[in-house]
């Protein structure tokens, strides 16, 4: 009995005012590209206007990294390899210069981590929006934190238990799914060259990017966009981020679903 009271407190509970508002003003003018990819833009505070030179900081950390690639080569080429597939997938472009100095910009630092998968390790590329211009402002400062508006995992998990059957699911690389608005690609500019001894050369990142204030909140957004497909009803219901679980007492459903 307390299960279902816990269960049933989840379910109805209700999305405050101010994420309402904020989800209204978010996606608003929000759109699909050719691809079916949907297409957001950041919501910023009025300090954007204000954030200072970044570049700076970003062309301290690419050289940093540089000294590193000089002490082990392996990592030189599992880093470039990296940015390499980034750039061919469409998920970053290259600009010429004359473009990329023209309005308010920041640049993002960028280092890498290790996950280890299986035993193997696996480099990852980390953009750090954290990361500080010389007015003291860094791009998590100047973007606006959405409120979660989500089921809670647990509401989900407990459902999971009361079905005959259950899909699960892992969205792969669910924040570069969602492309930025291209007004807003010169908000994630990165800088990088193959070859230490060539010009730097200025990207910009064409879709959402972990660890950005506002990212998790652009991604589960697009779960709510106007849709009648059974996909997205389900998405909506069952979905904690890039987790899927789904359950049903109807085969003939989840093969409706594949």
């Amino acid at each position: 009995m307390r299960l279902g009271w816990i269960l049933a407190d989840h379910l109805d509970s209700t999305i405050s005012t101010t994420a309402r508002v904020h989800s209204l003003h978010a996606f608003t003018t929000y759109l699909k590209t050719l691809k079916a990819d949907i297409q957001s833009s950041f919501q910023s505070k009025s300090i954007l206007n204000n954030i200072g030179d970044s570049c700076e900081s970003a062309l301290k950390r690419l050289k940093g990294i540089e000294k590193r690639f000089k002490r082990d080569p392996t990592l030189k080429l599992q880093y470039a390899a990296f940015l390499d597939k980034y750039l061919s997938l469409g998920h970053m472009r290259r600009m010429e210069l004359s473009i990329a100095e023209e309005t308010i910009s920041f640049y993002l630092p960028h280092h890498y981590v290790f996950k280890t998968v299986g035993q193997a390790s696996k480099i990852r590329i980390v953009f750090d929006a954290f990361c500080r211009s010389n007015s003291g402002v860094s791009l998590n400062d100047a973007l606006l934190v959405r409120s979660t508006i989500q089921q809670d995992l647990i509401s989900i998990l407990m459902r999971f238990r009361f079905f005959t059957y259950v899909i699960t699911a892992d969205i792969i690389k669910m924040y570069r799914q969602i492309l930025m608005h291209p007004s807003q690609m010169r908000l994630q500019r990165i800088l990088w060259r193959n070859d230490p001894s060539a010009n730097v050369d200025t990207y910009e990142l064409t879709t959402v990017t972990y660890d950005t204030a506002s990212a998790s909140f652009l991604v589960t957004r697009c779960l709510k966009q106007p849709n009648s497909t059974l996909i997205n009803l389900l998405a909506v219901q069952h979905a904690s981020f890039e987790i899927f679980m789904s359950m049903t007492c109807s085969l003939e459903r989840i093969q409706s679903t594949n």
